[in-house]
Formats: C-alpha cells, structure tokens, sequence
C-alpha cells in the first residue's frame, strides 16, 4: 500500500489547509471584505467612465402622460361651457350687471346693423351654439398645452382665456367694426363688475374643464 507524502510542521497551503487535501477553506473574512470593496471600486471607476449610460440605467421607472381622446375633450369643453354660461346668468342679477351689452358689442363690432338682433339671437340656440363651439376648441387648446392638467392647471388656463380675449380680442372688434372701447379687461361694458363675471366665469370654465380632462400618471418600469 502507497504511504502518504509526509508533510512536514509548517508546511500548510495558502488556504491553511494540508498539502493533497481537496477541501476548500472558505476564504477569511477580511478577505472577502477586501473582494467586495474592490469590485464596488471597479464598478465606480466604470461608472465614471460612461455616466450618461449609468444614469440611464438607474431611471428604471418612467413616467407616462396618457393624452385624452378627442371625443373626451369635446364632451368636457360642452360640458365645461354649459357651466360657464350657467354661471354667467347667475351672477349677474347678484352683481346688478347689465344682460346682452356684451352680445351688442359683438355686434357693433362684425357690422352686423342693429346690435338688438344680435342680442336676441344670442339667447337663441344658434348663439348657445358658438359659445359652445368656442368653448370646444379652447378645449383642444388646453389639452395640447396641458394634457396631464387637473382643476388647478384648468383654472389658470381659463384666466389667460380671459386676459387674452379682453386685451387682444375685444379691443380689435372695436378697431375694425363700429362697437365702442371695451375698456381695460372689459370695464367698458358694466363697469369692473362686468369684468369681475368674466373673471369668474373663465375660472370655472378652466376649473370643470381640467378636472373632466385630468388623467393619471401611469409608471412602468
């Protein structure tokens, strides 16, 4: 029978195990720590190398904004105009404003004879309807600046309505046609009461108009 190599004191392997002995020692502690310290430094220097590609890596999540359809936008710009209209006809006899000034500006402002007429056919269902058209396209408008709005957004979106219409719209009807000055945001029809129920009545048209269209956030990683 072979006899085993004789192994002198002293003589241990690296891992401190005997020479032939086919059990692996599990490396020290201190060594392992040192193999992980030194991986995490090589992963920070490739890191360093490329960052544009290492903070692509960590945005795991991305934030997707859905878009409202159409026929959305259309139904919440009738319904959002509706309650503008509503609330123009409840403020005014609580402000003491003056009904159909508004409409015979219009009016004066096109050419269009004798501004009663266009009072009258305001009321009718053929001025309820531009209103509601102007009303669906500020509707398409607010859903390609803001399409992931809410009420908040809705509101100042309907409040720059207003100021536009009543420093750059109002004042060329009066330019072009025969309707007299509108004044400042409007004043020139009741006073700053008119102004104020302009005011109003954009806010709650933006404010019904962004919580119809508000969509939420969907994440996917």
């Amino acid at each position: 029978m072979r006899r085993p190599p004789e192994v002198q004191p002293g003589r241990l392997r690296s891992d401190g195990c005997l020479p032939g002995d086919r059990r692996v020692r599990p490396r020290p502690v201190w060594l392992r720590r040192r193999l992980v310290m030194l991986a995490k430094s090589r992963a920070a220097g490739r890191a360093g190398a490329n960052p544009t590609r290492s903070r692509a890596k960590e945005l795991t999540v991305v934030s997707r904004v859905p878009t409202a359809s159409t026929p959305r936008v259309v139904t919440a710009g009738l319904i959002a105009g509706l309650v503008q209209i509503a609330t123009v006809y409840v403020l005014q006899p609580i402000l003491g404003t003056q009904r159909g000034v508004f409409s015979r500006f219009v009016a004066d402002g096109l050419g269009i004879g004798d501004g009663r007429i266009m009072a009258q056919a305001a009321m009718s269902a053929g001025g309820l309807a531009a209103l509601l058209v102007a009303a669906v396209l500020w509707a398409l408008v607010y859903r390609a600046i803001a399409p992931a709005g809410n009420a908040v957004t809705g509101m100042a979106f309907g409040l720059a309505v207003w100021v536009a219409g009543a420093l750059v719209v109002l004042p060329l009807l009066s330019a072009v046609g025969a309707a007299p000055s509108p004044g400042f945001l409007g004043t020139g029809f009741s006073g700053a009461r008119s102004a104020l129920v302009a005011a109003i009545a954009h806010l709650v048209y933006g404010g019904v108009l962004g919580g119809l269209l508000a969509v939420p956030r969907q994440a996917e990683v």
